[in-house]
């Protein structure tokens, strides 16, 4: 039986840490929420699950749910969506291998925007913004972050408005799994997939499609959905027979999203545990 108490504490589904393009190690993110009173988080960085085993032991300390967890980037034809998986085995092979590539293509990437910017007049060495990211997946918020520096930009939102915005010329976009290809590693992961902030996407007519292809819910809870737009995808998931997440999406110190800004019901991650329990 629930702990009813429990059943009801709340939970942050979706934070980044310093693996991807967040500014806080994962014993950190532990340690806030801790503060807040969280009973669960899900470290789930772009392309990377290193976080996961970084945040167990202090976890465990804090008394902490640590839900196994990536966003991945994918795909719909030409439209950009992002997928969480939850509940993922850490050790899984293909899933492994796979986040190996997509780190790769992300580091290719990293390469063809210094490229632009340096056709832009630009001077930006690439191993500056891979020293910036460290151990992480490296992305354009860690470019974004180094042109702030330099003083080239005046902040990282006025680099992403000038430079690395999508439209904008020194954009490029980020290595893709296609979306059934996504959810069909998150399943052979033991993994639940999530479309990740629906409302920032903009394309709820391929919802359906995602759901013949074995969506498992939708994150409706996020600091850039409002209580209309969340109700509405809380809405389409129980129409589908979808679970529904959320969380505050956070990056760390530099961003206005933080830890706890956003929250679900610790029935959440039990739904999700419950399951993924069928992909295992």
């Amino acid at each position: 039986m629930h702990d009813p108490q429990l059943y009801r504490s709340p939970t942050d589904l979706h934070i980044h840490s310093w693996f991807s393009d967040g500014t806080q190690s994962p014993v950190e993110i532990v340690n806030v929420a801790a503060r807040f009173g969280l009973s669960a988080v899900a470290i789930s960085d772009h392309d990377v699950i290193s976080g996961f085993d970084e945040a167990s032991e202090a976890a465990s300390a804090a008394g902490i749910r640590l839900v196994p967890a990536v966003e991945l980037c994918a795909r719909d034809d030409s439209v950009e969506i992002h997928m969480l998986g939850y509940f993922i085995d850490p050790a899984n092979d293909t899933l492994l291998a796979t986040l190996e590539r997509l780190r790769e293509g992300r580091i290719a990437r990293l390469h063809k925007m210094v490229a632009r910017l340096r056709e832009l007049g630009v001077d930006v060495e690439p191993d500056d913004v891979l020293q910036l990211a460290g151990r992480g997946s490296v992305g354009r918020l860690h470019l974004a972050d180094h042109l702030s520096r330099k003083g080239i930009t005046e902040s990282t939102g006025q680099a992403f408005q000038r430079y690395l915005g999508e439209g904008q010329p020194a954009y490029v976009p980020s290595p893709r799994l296609a979306a059934s290809d996504a959810i069909s590693l998150l399943h052979n992961a033991a993994g639940v997939a999530v479309l990740a902030h629906p409302g920032i996407t903009g394309h709820d007519e391929r919802i359906p499609a995602l759901v013949e292809q074995g969506l498992d819910g939708i994150e409706a809870f996020h600091p850039r959905h409002d209580d209309m737009l969340s109700r509405f995808y809380s809405s389409i998931a129980a129409e589908h027979g979808l679970l529904v997440t959320g969380g505050s999406d956070s990056h760390g110190r530099r961003a206005v999203e933080s830890i706890g800004c956003v929250t679900v019901p610790h029935s959440c991650v039990e739904k999700l545990e419950d399951k993924a329990r069928e992909y295992r």
